[in-house]
């Protein structure tokens, strides 16, 4: 019965996924920008806060990317003889390889640009959330 609905729950499993991940965009842009964070003067907003409009743009871009890295990295297959850790392995390899290509795109698509720390802040809470 369970192999009969794997393809459905794996579908379900990365929408649910790359929502996630645009979750993690939003509280990414947040901490940075609105949460009162002690932080080191060279990394002090000293350039304005940018609209959160510019931001919300890329959740295309997010779920997108997502979607593809995971089907590509089979990460909801079925791998009954495969351990935990070897999952969260894989499941942090196919997010980095997620995470520069979304940088690249960003770099030679975009016209914004996006705060160094919200990409790391985004990278740290992503990689969290997959895991989780």
């Amino acid at each position: 019965m369970l192999k009969r609905y794997q393809c459905t729950i794996g579908h379900a499993l990365l929408m649910v996924d790359a929502a996630v991940m645009v979750l993690a965009w939003c509280a990414a842009y947040w901490l940075r920008f609105y949460m009162p964070l002690k932080v080191p003067p060279f990394l002090e907003v000293t350039k304005g806060f940018p609209r959160f409009a510019s931001y919300a743009a890329m959740f295309p871009l997010v779920a997108g990317v997502w979607i593809a890295v995971l089907l590509w990295a089979r990460a909801y297959e079925a791998r009954s003889l495969v351990g935990r850790g070897i999952q969260v392995v894989a499941l942090l390899q196919a997010h980095a390889i997620a995470l520069l290509l979304f940088i690249a795109l960003t770099y030679f698509m975009g016209d914004g640009h996006y705060s160094r720390l919200v990409i790391v802040y985004f990278g740290v809470l992503g990689a969290l959330a997959m895991i989780g």
